[in-house]
Order: structure tokens, then C-alpha cells, then sequence
């Protein structure tokens, strides 16, 4: 199984942002790093980015538990 890890810092949201597209295309899984750095804001789009894209997956992934717990995706 392939796992990219990226730390948030300086200039590396776009980064993320590309990588967490790359994970999705590939079934892949990306770990992002140090978000207590991250911008509320930059927070707040990843997280309505992350909303959407489940939203993408019920359609096709029926039945499918998506929560906070762990060993759940987020």
C-alpha cells in the first residue's frame, strides 16, 4: 500500500492539495503532518474539500463507515 506524508508548513498547502488530488485518482493514502500549523482557513478548505469528496464516495461506496475514529479514514 503506497502512503505519502507531507508536513504542513510554509507554502505547502498547494503541495497538499495536489497530493491529497493524487491520493484520491490512485486510491492511495496521503498523512498530513503538524496541522496545528495550518491557517484556520487553510483548515476550513481542507475540510469542506475532505466533506465533498465523501460526499463523491457515498456514490460509490455504499455502506461505507467515514468518521473520526480510529482506524476509520480520517
Amino acid at each position: 500500500m503506497q502512503c505519502q506524508q507531507i508536513s504542513v508548513g510554509h507554502g505547502q498547502e498547494e503541495i497538499i492539495d495536489v497530493a491529497l488530488a493524487t491520493a484520491v485518482r490512485t486510491d492511495t493514502w496521503l498523512v498530513i503532518e503538524n496541522l496545528q500549523l495550518a491557517s484556520r482557513n487553510w483548515l476550513e478548505q481542507l475540510y469542506n474539500r475532505l466533506s465533498r469528496l465523501h460526499l463523491q464516495a457515498g456514490k460509490y461506496h455504499f455502506g461505507m463507515e467515514w468518521s473520526g475514529e480510529a482506524g476509520n479514514i480520517l
